[in-house]
């Protein structure tokens, strides 16, 4: 099944990186390259998700969805324009911090009510997960636990920050919860990858629950940055990957949806596939 193949997307990026980083050599400011690497990905992501989009009907759910996560990857790639240097010699210090968090919180907005929709979708559809109400239950309980463990003592220290007075704060701490429910909701989505395992409707949503977790991973990067010089470096490989994971689940979704419909039915496709 080609959708598998799909899985080569996060490792090509993440070779392509590392013999960039190899290429650039020293431990010089390379606030430059990853400027560049920011925008790339993120540019791929967003049109990515605008081909997943267009191959669904106005009103499909899936539509809705994959619209979420474009404006998602819009906001985050205006985020980066707007945090730019080059920015600062057009606008205020002010702008720059209100324009950033507008973009962040609407790009967390966006991600997290798609995650909403998305867990939802086999429940409208129809489809009977394969698994005991206790054992889902149980899962969304371990993710829970998991996306707290994870970012949890960053959300403390940006907390105690904005305490301090340090406002700006309160984007970060709304970026954690919004990946802890993000997280929550992978797990509803993890278990209709398993009950349509083996059909290409399956692929979308392991590469979308293999992206949360790597976006969970990035927000520990992006935390522990102050406290290693390779934080950065690793925080940086894991922005690919996820979004190189984004790319893999609107390709798949593509070919999975042969054509545009107005409602997506896993369970006929799980029969025809």
């Amino acid at each position: 099944m080609k959708s598998r193949a799909l899985w080569l997307l996060p490792l090509a990026g993440a070779a392509l990186y590392f013999v960039a980083v190899r290429l650039l050599g020293g431990d010089g400011d390379r606030s430059g390259f990853y400027f560049g690497e920011a925008l790339i990905t993120k540019s791929a992501a967003l049109i990515a998700c605008i081909t997943a989009a267009t191959r669904f009907e106005r009103g499909d759910r899936m539509r809705t969805i994959w619209l979420l996560f474009v404006t998602d990857f819009a906001l985050l790639l205006t985020k980066e324009l707007v945090v730019h240097p080059a920015a600062g010699a057009l606008l205020s210090h002010s702008m720059v911090l209100w324009l950033r968090a507008i973009c962040l919180i609407g790009a967390n907005a966006a991600g997290t009510f798609a995650w909403i929709v998305l867990a939802r979708t086999w429940r409208v559809a129809g489809l009977t997960l394969d698994s005991s109400p206790a054992t889902q239950r149980a899962l969304v309980f371990v993710a829970i636990a998991a996306g707290i463990a994870l970012v949890g003592w960053g959300t403390m220290s940006d907390v105690r920050a904005l305490f301090a007075g340090h406002f700006a704060y309160a984007i970060n701490v709304l970026s954690d919860a919004a990946d802890v429910i993000g997280f929550a909701l992978a797990a509803p989505v993890a278990l209709t990858a398993w009950t349509l395992r083996g059909g290409s409707l399956s692929w979308p949503y392991v590469y979308l629950t293999a992206c949360t977790f790597t976006w969970m991973l990035f927000d520990v990067a992006q935390a522990l940055r102050g406290t290693t010089g390779a934080a950065r470096s690793i925080e940086e490989l894991l922005r690919i990957i996820a979004c190189s994971l984004h790319v893999s689940a609107a390709v798949a979704t593509r070919w999975a949806v042969r054509r545009p419909s107005a409602a997506i039915q896993p369970q006929k496709e799980q029969l025809s596939a």
